[in-house]
């Protein structure tokens, strides 16, 4: 076969559909050196590398699992007990091709991690040394980098548990996404063969034929996007079993009760921390799987919580007191030559209730349309399931629900900005003056990249801009 031959996607792939083109490259990207396929599959061959694929990552798995179960308690001991130093070398040593060299070599300043861009605040000259520098040469999972996994020993250990404690499938959804910028940016070689593969349940890996709706939500992959994400899986258990290996050695077997008591415990600081879901470090929490009814519970609270701090706010003066001392160290409650102190206040009161309403009518807005899936969801609960189209009216539900949920971040990403000059961290970056009577205040223009303040600034505009981006 030609290495420069070009392989079309399946001709059903629409030509103005994003999402379609996450499964297979465009024949345009195609001509991209590092963008071409390797080579192409028949059907045979495809199947039997992707069985193949599955059966390696199922062999580390049983590997890893009875390890755990035989030396738990070992590892638990052996892993904790090592320094952060040492932890850096078990890791370098078992798997360089994942976690690369240790001590890591410098990083060139015009790395493209710091690339400036029209618009950054800080050029990459000014903040590499100011920042800790992070780098994962992990081309599939940029979550296995090694500071991390030094830095915090349950890393490792909740990994080790949550890999094999849920199948590949329910890893699926998150595995996909992980390899999107390898598979976008050619990182990896890929071969070629139009067909998919089902990504779910027990014929998680056999090929089938494009489906659209299927496909758009991942239920389905393109054999190359699948191809990546098997691969992605087999590299991770095969990560972990060679870590495992390293720190068991020839030890006899020790048993896994305090390694259960740890499980039970829920790992500490590398578990589901986050109030609404483990989406801050997903790759060290149970994979996340669509729960409407779990969405409604989350978002109920949070409506609860906001309709207490209006009660509070309306009936008891101390908590109102307490917020406003705690807006004191901002440049909202300056005294600002022109303004009033009544107009000052007032305006204080108004930016209290102001953001107070925004949150209040996100919460009930995302509850109503929580409520309506989960109702329509519990009526077709027995004819909903992967690879099996929704009903009608809870496709619409499921629409509507995305598009509320994309108009509140739309809109929180607004206003966020205007919340800045009464918060205490950003004292420093405005300036209250008068205008027109009113408070008023600017921006400071100029950028410290050592100043704790403006570097939290730094990364709260790349945060609002990737906001936008993503929401446009």
């Amino acid at each position: 076969m030609a290495k420069d031959q070009i392989f079309p996607p399946p001709a059903c792939l629409h030509d103005d559909c994003a999402l379609c083109f996450e499964h297979f490259r465009p024949v345009q990207e195609q001509r991209e050196k590092h963008l071409k396929y390797t080579r192409q599959l028949s059907d045979a061959q495809a199947g039997e590398v992707i069985r193949h694929l599955i059966l390696q990552t199922t062999c580390d798995l049983n590997h890893v699992r009875a390890k755990l179960q035989s030396h738990g308690d070992l590892i638990l001991t052996r892993w904790t007990k090592k320094s952060k130093e040492k932890r850096a070398l078990v890791l370098s040593s078992a798997a360089p091709e994942v976690f690369g060299q240790w001590p890591q070599p410098p990083q060139s300043k015009d790395s493209a991690d710091y690339e400036r861009r029209p618009g950054d605040l800080f050029a990459p000259e000014d903040i590499l040394p100011c920042v800790e520098q992070r780098y994962s040469i992990c081309p599939f999972a940029d979550w296995l980098e090694i500071q991390g996994f030094m830095e915090d020993r349950m890393k490792l250990l909740s990994l080790l548990h949550l890999r094999t404690e849920f199948p590949p499938p329910d890893w699926a959804v998150f595995d996909i996404r992980g390899t999107s910028f390898a598979f976008c940016a050619g990182w990896l070689p890929v071969p070629f063969n139009a067909k998919c593969v089902k990504m779910y349940g027990k014929e998680y890996g056999q090929l089938t034929d494009w489906s659209e709706w299927i496909t758009h939500s991942w239920g389905l992959a393109g054999f190359p996007r699948a191809y990546l994400t098997f691969y992605a899986q087999r590299m991770i258990m095969s990560t972990l079993r060679a870590l495992v290996d390293d720190i068991v050695g020839d030890a006899a077997g020790t048993g896994s009760n305090k390694w259960n008591i740890l499980v039970r415990n829920g790992f500490r600081s590398s578990g589901c921390e986050a109030l609404w879901g483990a989406y801050t470090n997903q790759a060290f929490a149970p994979p996340v799987l669509f729960d409407p009814h779990f969405m409604l519970r989350k978002a109920k609270a949070r409506l609860d919580l906001v309709l207490d701090e209006f009660w509070l706010m309306q009936t008891e003066p101390a908590y109102t007191h307490h917020i406003i001392r705690h807006m004191s160290g901002s440049i909202v409650c300056d005294d600002v030559r022109g303004v009033r102190s009544d107009v000052r206040w007032n305006h204080i009161a108004m930016e209290l209730m102001a953001e107070a309403i925004n949150r209040l009518t996100n919460w009930r807005m995302i509850v109503t349309e929580c409520q309506g899936t989960c109702d329509l969801f519990r009526r077709y609960e027995s004819d909903i399931g992967p690879g099996r189209p929704l009903p009608q009216d809870a496709n619409v539900a499921m629409v509507s629900l995305g598009t509320i949920l994309d108009s509140r971040l739309k809109k929180q990403n607004y206003v966020f900005d205007k919340l800045l000059p009464s918060m205490r961290s950003f004292r420093d970056r405005f300036t209250a003056y008068q205008g027109d009577g009113n408070l008023q205040h600017r921006e400071r223009q100029t950028m410290d990249p050592s100043d704790k303040c403006d570097r939290l600034y730094w990364i709260i505009d790349k945060l609002h801009r990737a906001l936008q981006t993503l929401t446009t």
